[in-house]
C-alpha cells in the first residue's frame, strides 16, 4: 500500500488530488474557531486557496464566461501547477467581485441551487 502511494505521488499523478486535500484541511483549520484565534490566522486567509474540483470549476467557468481560454476540465486527477494557477486566478477575480475571499468560494458554490 504505501509503495502504491509512493509510485502515484512520484508520477506526478497524485498532484491535484494532493492539492485539493490539502487545501480542504488547510481551510478547515482556518475555519475552526480555537486554531484561528490561537494562531492569527486571519492573517493568511488571502493566501487560501479554492479546492478545485469539476463542481467548482464548473461555477468559476459559468461565472467568467465563454471565452476564458481555458482547456476542458479533465479532473483533480489531470490537475497541475499551471492549470491549478489559472482557475486560482479567476477565482480570486470572482471572490474580489463579491468582496470575499477565494477560499470562500466553495461555501458559495455548494449553497448555490
Amino acid at each position: 500500500m504505501q509503495r502504491t502511494i509512493r509510485r502515484y505521488i512520484q508520477s506526478g499523478d497524485g498532484w491535484g488530488p494532493s492539492r485539493k486535500f490539502l487545501n480542504i484541511y488547510i481551510r478547515d483549520v482556518f475555519y475552526n474557531y480555537y486554531l484561528h484565534r490561537a494562531y492569527s490566522l486571519s492573517r493568511i486567509e488571502s493566501e487560501l486557496e479554492i479546492p478545485l474540483d469539476s463542481y467548482v470549476v464548473s461555477h468559476i467557468r459559468r461565472e467568467i464566461g465563454r471565452n476564458h481560454g481555458l482547456p476542458r476540465w479533465r479532473g483533480v486527477i489531470s490537475l497541475d501547477a499551471d492549470l491549478s494557477e489559472k482557475y486560482q486566478s479567476y477565482a480570486d477575480q470572482i471572490a474580489q467581485k463579491r468582496h470575499t475571499q477565494r477560499v470562500h468560494l466553495d461555501v458559495a458554490f455548494w449553497n448555490k441551487p
